[in-house]
């Protein structure tokens, strides 16, 4: 926890919230959970991994008390055009089941749905202290938003059955490729269909690549920020400090150039969602409406 230590630390010092990113993804399996597991009945197995999760969300809670949410699975949905590209480079595709749900050792481990009894968990943990989030990528994708449509509403029917709630949002990652097909209209369907999930709407990773050229790269950042702010958005997190510190290095991905100037269409985010997230108003809100 060393690094994550600093982060929330700074966070501290700073008068900033922290959210937590995540608790299942699909690429990533711990090396201790793996080894503990051998040669263990597929009931032992299921179980164990269950409390290993329940004990690692405790752990986060204790840690780090004032996350005001948490990304409990990530990408869990299969990702039309990943798989198009996986089979066009004659690569391996992964298995997929008929809810369009990724089959991955997660899956493997724990069944279908499992992802219900991970929100049951940590709402257990967390209590109501803390907004518990779906976050996923390429929302676009007309597939792909499906898949998302049938995860939460999967979620929202145990709800219905138990009396109780899981799921406060969907986490759009919004990590933009930079086509020229990414237009205003195309941000305002994306937006529109994931409004209609009905759960709260946070951006949780964006940046913008440049697949094509610099001026549809700028596009799109100077149109989303106008476009994202009229969907009641509070809640935006870039993923990538500025163009050094970022996964897309290379790219000019982010909202901050290499010498840590803002750019010059920065101001519109800073304008759009600067101090906008209430957390004790937004729960008491919710609270009211439940």
């Amino acid at each position: 926890f060393c690094y994550a230590d600093k982060v929330y630390a700074f966070a501290l010092e700073n008068g900033l919230r922290i959210r937590i990113h995540t608790i299942v993804w699909y690429w990533h399996i711990p090396r201790q959970l793996t080894e503990y597991l051998q040669n263990r009945s597929a009931e032992d197995r299921k179980r164990l991994t269950f409390l290993f999760i329940k004990t690692y969300m405790q752990c986060l809670k204790e840690r780090y008390p004032d996350a005001y949410s948490v990304e409990l699975i990530n990408e869990i949905a299969a990702d039309p055009d990943e798989i198009r590209m996986l089979r066009e480079e004659g690569k391996p595709v992964y298995e997929v089941d008929d809810e369009g749900v990724r089959i991955d050792e997660w899956y493997r481990l724990l069944g279908k749905h499992y992802y219900i009894e991970i929100f049951r968990l940590a709402r257990e943990v967390f209590g109501d202290r803390i907004k518990l989030f779906y976050n996923d990528n390429n929302e676009g994708n007309r597939e792909k938003q499906i898949i998302f449509k049938t995860v939460i509403d999967q979620i929202k029917a145990y709800e219905q059955e138990h009396g109780i709630r899981l799921i406060d949002g969907f986490g759009m990652q919004c990590h933009f490729w930079g086509s020229e097909t990414e237009t205003r209209a195309y941000m305002e369907e994306m937006f529109n269909h994931c409004k209609r999930l009905g759960v709260e709407l946070q951006i949780t990773e964006f940046d913008v690549s440049n697949h094509s050229t610099k001026e549809i790269q700028e596009s799109i950042f100077s149109s989303f920020a106008e476009v994202a702010s009229q969907y009641g958005i509070e809640v935006f997190t870039t993923w990538g400090l500025n163009d050094i510190v970022s996964w897309l290095h290379g790219e000019e991905a982010s909202l901050v150039n290499s010498r840590c100037d803002p750019k010059p269409f920065t101001m519109k985010y800073i304008e759009a969602f600067s101090g906008k997230y209430n957390h004790e108003k937004s729960m008491e809100k919710k609270r009211n409406a439940d």
